[in-house]
């Protein structure tokens, strides 16, 4: 069953539209700081981590090569368009998998990962706030 539409649904949909058609222009201006947090949270090989905001995957392939084929990445992202593009991107790699979800109702099972990677400290939404749930861990 299809999400109602809302003007937040519609918003999300345009910004989505937008990010998917210069994916690779933003890879380029934003990876320089991806890589930056990702000094800061030192993945290794075998680490289990979910990327939330994974947006067009640049990140997410980053961590899958720290975490190798022993480990896993976890995209997470609410716009369908962008995880079409990251699946694309992302090929065969068996250590990458993503999920559609809205941050806020993400439920990933206690000990199925070992660290969560924001890809921003802004949540757009005016109902929904900061997962608390979610930490480094």
């Amino acid at each position: 069953m299809a999400e109602p539409e809302t003007p937040y649904r519609r918003t999300n949909d345009l910004a989505a539209r937008a990010w998917a058609e210069v994916a690779e222009l933003l890879d380029l201006q934003l990876s320089p700081l991806g890589l930056r947090a990702m000094q800061a949270l030192s993945p290794r090989a075998g680490d289990v981590i979910a990327d939330i905001g994974c947006g067009a995957s640049q990140t997410v392939l980053q961590l899958a090569e720290c975490v190798g084929s022993e480990g896993r990445v976890i995209g997470v992202d609410i716009a369908p368009l962008l995880l079409d593009v990251a699946r694309l991107r992302a090929g065969g790699l068996g250590q990458v998998g993503f999920v559609e979800c809205d941050a806020a109702a993400l439920d990933l099972p206690d000990g199925s990962w070992m660290a969560c990677f924001p890809a921003s400290e802004s949540w757009p939404s005016p109902t929904r706030s900061r997962p608390s749930a979610i930490s480094i861990g």
